[in-house]
């Protein structure tokens, strides 16, 4: 069946967790509702059709839609690209602590155009939300998945609000404002949640992140655009069989899109076997990582504390990430807080990766899990410049309003709210 020919009719998703399948576009975005009434927040995932000689490549097509054949349904005229994907994969044949023969390669993500992955979500996600003619577009971000929304809505024309907290570091709050974006900042994460969840059910704005609890995960046709990765991994001929693929982890997103890549990469018959998906989380926030130990089918709430790897890590996370790493026999770690700085140091001087302290935890997980003579590809999320810079004069500090519809009417500017 070549892209062309098949419609939104044709396009199933199927519950990463108990295999509910539903049309595409009934999917519930928040997640799962079978598995919701058992207190489980479980992300649909697109299933693209898969038929003998189907091309991976759009060879014209901008960005991640050279892979238009096997990304969510969007006609050429509303795809938004910012020119994302195509980033570098090399490897670090110095990096310490490796053992004999083992091989250790990058998939810089930093290099994309907001220098996060987290473009290749948005570019799939808001042409998605173009395609379906969305007016308002919102996202629940600490920093690198708002300030690549604010750009991607401002190339697609949709307006757009980003709900934060206090704490967002100056470097995204910068790439959110300049691109024209609202940014309303809230008391806590879990409310931000609540008030994305009122937006979408009271005003119809259209999410790209999460806004359930407990967590199913983001937009699932923004998740697709992971699964380039996986794609421009194995394109590279350099690159020998892969045992391990790295991620660091909060919701899941990347890590399970990602492994869509590759099982999609298997079933087109363009890989032999599947690599081992490894989440890594700092141990300060590492709820994935706690269920994984203990056996468990599902996951709960752990405690947490603060992280300098501000970007990862959650007292919950999505049964999408679990279910990706049972599905590859992967596995699920924790890093110690102490280490990651030194680590994102290091990385810096002995290898000339200026990673984000997020992206760090994925050159650890390497660490662990690499044998004599494997192979593994850590996937560096995002930049160094996204990081807080302690010795800055603090900027202007944001004022959290009531986590109220009433509170976010009052803030938003003319035409973000009918009714």
């Amino acid at each position: 069946m070549a892209a062309e020919s098949w419609s939104d009719a044709d396009l199933m998703a199927r519950c990463v967790r108990c295999e509910l399948e539903v049309a595409a576009v009934d999917a519930p975005l928040d997640g799962c509702p079978r598995c919701r009434e058992h207190g489980m927040g479980s992300n649909f995932a697109l299933l693209v059709p898969i038929s003998p000689g189907m091309p991976l490549v759009e060879d014209e097509a901008p960005g991640i839609w050279r892979f238009a054949p096997r990304l969510p349904l969007v006609p050429p005229e509303d795809r938004i690209t910012l020119g994302e994907g195509g980033t570098p994969l090399f490897e670090l044949p110095r990096f310490p602590g490796l053992p004999e023969g083992a091989d250790l390669w990058v998939k810089d993500e930093s290099l994309n155009p907001t220098l996060s992955y987290k473009d290749r979500f948005m570019a799939a996600a808001m042409s998605r939300a173009r395609y379906q003619e969305e007016r308002i577009v919102a996202a629940s971000s600490s920093g690198n998945g708002g300030a690549s929304a604010a750009a991607y809505a401002a190339r697609a024309g949709l307006r757009c609000v980003i709900f934060t907290t206090v704490g967002i570091p100056p470097p995204p709050r910068r790439q959110i404002e300049s691109v024209g974006a609202e940014l309303i900042a809230l008391p806590s994460t879990s409310v931000r949640w609540d008030l994305l969840q009122a937006t979408v059910e009271e005003w119809g704005w259209y999410p790209l992140t999460n806004f359930a609890d407990p967590p199913n995960g983001s937009n699932l046709f923004g998740i697709g655009g992971y699964k380039t990765i996986a794609y421009e991994i194995v394109e590279a001929s350099a690159v020998p069989e892969i045992d391990w693929v790295v991620v660091p982890l909060s919701m899941g997103d990347g890590l399970h899109g990602i492994w869509q890549g590759f099982v999609e990469l298997e079933q087109l018959g363009l890989i032999d076997r599947l690599p081992r998906m490894v989440s890594v989380e700092p141990a300060e926030a590492a709820p994935v990582a706690s269920g994984f130990a203990a056996g468990a089918d599902h996951l709960d709430a752990v405690p947490t504390s603060s992280s300098v790897a501000y970007n990862v890590g959650s007292s919950r996370s999505s049964e999408q990430a679990l279910a990706a790493i049972q599905a590859s026999d992967g596995l699920a770690l924790a890093m110690p807080e102490i280490e990651i700085l030194p680590l994102k140091a290091e990385l810096a001087a002995e290898c000339g990766v200026h990673a984000e302290a997020s992206a760090a935890l994925a050159l650890w997980g390497a660490r662990q899990v690499l044998g004599a003579g494997q192979t593994a590809v850590s996937v560096v999320t995002s930049s160094g410049l996204k990081d807080p810079d302690p010795a800055a004069p603090p900027g202007k500090i944001l004022e959290p309003i009531e986590p109220t519809l009433e509170a976010l009417r009052m803030v938003l500017p003319e035409g973000f709210v009918t009714g």
